[in-house]
């Protein structure tokens, strides 16, 4: 498995979004399995980074999918 944090927006110049990295994670055999909260605005509630844990289902078994 991997957990890993990542962004939803740019907050450093040059680096690799979610929108980005999920499609070549998934290429990897890698699938999401949750997110939890990083940090983000507490005051318009957006989210800038999360934690994603994900696990490659093919070699794993999931009772919780």
């Amino acid at each position: 498995g991997l957990k890993i944090e990542t962004s939803l927006v740019e907050n450093y110049k040059g680096e690799t979004l979610l929108v980005d990295m999920l499609p070549f994670l998934y290429h990897l055999g890698f699938r999401l399995v949750r997110i939890e909260n990083g940090w983000g605005n507490a005051g318009t509630g957006e989210l800038y980074q999360v934690d994603c844990i994900l696990f490659r289902t093919d070699r794993v078994k999931l009772s919780c999918l």
